[in-house]
């Protein structure tokens, strides 16, 4: 099977699979002698805080792209919604998943959550709110919409902000880690996933590809400029592996190209050599071309109710619930040139351009780090 085929079924497979979660959450949330009120926890939460619970705050209408697939949404809103007497997640509504989520991350040490991102209990959600953005690996879009919308990174985020010395580290080790295990696993992984064409969370290859782009958005977002080897390493991987062969990247390299380029935009200049020096003025003036993040307001990793969540893009009562949510500001990152040009296509080619933006940033870490490998 060709990598452009490969690409095209697991694309399918996978948005089978997000219309099937969907589908569940929606069509179990609500008993149908329930429709007309918000559910006991619903009107409990908004017991706590009547005013910000009256509030209806347009939290989604500020992310960028394609939130869900409001034809879609629409569709799944006018069918019946039953309840199945059962214990899965899927049978509860969707706040109540939340909440213990919330529950759980809550008591996990900082390197707990860092492990436990590509659990499935944080990632099903994330995967189903992208509507028709591709979740494929190599998908730069759609990595960042799933990393940014994973609760763990939101955790992760907001302790990073307010005592780094605890959480750089520990990611810095999940990335490390993560190329490591990628690097000797990958061969084997490919030979796993073309026989099965389904994507399983808890491989450790797929976690570990998991672990890099979920490191590589967090150390960059916490302006961990240490990081660059790490980052410059990811790149060089995916140049070696995807000679005649796509699919075959940790990260999306434009995603890696991003978080450079972030780094590189504010990296302090005291006790760079000349050259460095120079060579980092040279970087910062080619990556122009990349637009900087969106900053945008979502609901925290301690809120009940998320903004992408799908009966928040369903239910006016649920959407209400937003306003009386711990908020948290977010970056969320492009995926093209300033000129609409894709960084990266899905089977892992790298245009010529996106080449020379690397080649200069390899220049500058080697000059800013000689000692590294990569």
């Amino acid at each position: 099977m060709s990598a452009k085929d490969f690409t095209r079924w697991r694309r399918l497979i996978w948005a089978g699979v997000a219309l099937a979660v969907i589908a569940a959450v929606v069509m179990t949330i609500r008993p149908a002698s329930e429709e007309s009120s918000p559910p006991a926890e619903a009107r409990e939460s908004a017991a706590v805080s009547a005013e910000g619970a009256s509030e209806s705050v347009g939290v989604a209408s500020e992310l960028p792209g394609d939130v869900m697939n409001e034809d879609l949404m629409t569709d799944l809103a006018a069918q019946p919604r039953v309840k199945k007497p059962t214990d899965s997640p899927l049978s509860r509504p969707v706040h109540e998943v939340r909440a213990s989520l919330a529950e759980t991350i809550a008591a996990e040490t900082i390197r707990e959550t860092a492990e436990n991102l590509a659990n499935d209990d944080d990632m099903h959600f994330a995967l189903a709110s992208l509507g028709s953005i591709s979740s494929g690996s190599l998908s730069t879009q759609g990595q960042i919409l799933i990393t940014t919308r994973l609760v763990r990174t939101r955790k992760l985020i907001q302790e990073g902000r307010e005592s780094p010395e605890r959480v750089v580290p520990v990611l810095r080790r999940l990335l490390k880690e993560g190329l490591d295990w990628w690097e000797a696993d990958k061969e084997a992984y490919f030979k796993r996933v073309s026989d099965t064409c389904v994507f399983d969370a808890k491989d450790p290859a797929g976690r570990a590809r998991r672990h890099v782009v979920a490191a590589t958005y967090i150390l960059a977002e916490l302006d961990d400029y240490d990081a660059l080897p790490l980052l410059m390493r990811t790149y060089k991987q995916h140049e070696v592996d995807s000679k005649g062969r796509g699919l075959s990247a940790a990260a999306p390299p434009g995603m890696t190209l991003v978080a450079m380029r972030r780094l590189v935009t504010s990296y302090p200049e005291g006790g760079l050599s000349p050259e460095a020096r120079s060579l980092l003025e040279d970087c910062r003036r080619a990556v122009v071309v990349i637009p900087g993040a969106s900053a945008v307001t979502v609901t925290s990793w301690q809120a009940h109710y998320g903004e992408a969540d799908p009966t928040v893009v369903v239910f006016e009562e649920d959407r209400k619930m937003l306003g009386s949510q711990p908020k948290m500001t977010m970056n969320i990152w492009p995926h093209r040139y300033i000129d609409g040009k894709d960084f990266n296509i899905e089977d892992g080619a790298v245009p010529e351009r996106t080449k020379t933006l690397f080649a200069k940033l390899e220049k500058f870490v080697r000059a800013a780090y000689p000692d590294a490998e990569f």
